[in-house]
């Protein structure tokens, strides 16, 4: 595997994908299936959405690394408003001795738990969101655990306008002071989803974000493309490509991610 050779066909994916974001589709109207993005499991449903993302970390000298993630997310539909998820994930990256900022490094993050609540419909959908990732990994046995709590919240508008759907939202995150003597910190995300539906099949949900960390050089935007596929109105299968670039940080990352989401 070159990743130096993939890294480029990847850059092309996103490319592609974002122009076809602002080119003019026909919105079918309703869409239905679990890809559309005002899809909320109503009570006593399950939902599995499970992800494969292959990282590239390119830092300032060229040094690249590779890892992978792997995600399972279950949600759990409480009420018809009121939506509890939880997610784990397992990150693997390759051992590369050159790098500064990605090494041989593996192991499970602490899981999230979320509560997500409904209280708008119609022209315009709110959403108010919490959630809690609290220390269970021990870092001993993982090198993506914290020795630390993060608490988020926020809040999510949605609505049509011209041939997109679109989601906005902020979150504000705070991570608390770590057992290991590390300083607590917030963070501040804002979001904007975007989804074009090109056949009653066939998905483009674009996405850019910006996350600034409050007293930590680690600053980043996120934007990239997901293209989907309803298999049926229960299941859909995801392909995309995603870029992180830091403000102050000399690396990227690029992901190309793969996933399964399906409703029980």
């Amino acid at each position: 595997y070159d990743s130096k050779q993939f890294l480029p066909m990847k850059k092309l994916l996103l490319l592609t994908s974002s122009t076809l974001a602002i080119s003019a589709f026909t919105v079918s109207a309703n869409a239905a299936g679990v890809s559309d993005l005002f899809f909320k499991p109503v009570t006593g449903q399950i939902v599995s959405t499970t992800t494969y993302d292959l990282n590239t970390y390119t830092e300032t000298d060229s040094v690249e690394t590779d890892g992978t993630t792997t995600t399972e997310t279950i949600d759990y539909g409480l009420s018809d408003k009121n939506t509890l998820s939880l997610t784990v994930s397992y990150g693997d990256t390759d051992n590369n001795t050159s790098s500064t900022n990605n090494n041989n490094q593996n192991g499970f993050y602490n899981p999230e738990i979320a509560l997500s609540r409904r209280i708008a419909t119609g022209d315009v959908i709110v959403d108010l969101n919490a959630s809690i990732a609290p220390d269970l990994i021990d870092t001993d046995d993982s090198d993506y655990a914290t020795d630390a709590t993060e608490y988020s919240f926020g809040l999510a508008v949605s609505g049509t306008r011209g041939i997109a759907k679109y989601t906005l939202s902020a979150d504000m995150k705070q991570i608390a002071s770590g057992s290991d003597g590390s300083g607590a910190y917030s963070a501040a995300v804002f979001t904007i989803d975007n989804q074009f539906v090109i056949t009653d099949q066939i998905r483009l949900d674009p996405s850019i974000s910006y996350t600034d960390a409050d007293g930590t050089d680690t600053n980043y935007v996120t934007y990239g493309a997901t293209l989907s596929y309803d298999v049926s109105d229960s299941l859909a299968i995801y392909a995309g490509v995603r870029n992180i670039n830091y403000d102050t940080l000399n690396k990227e990352t690029t992901t190309t991610t793969l996933s399964l989401k399906t409703l029980f």
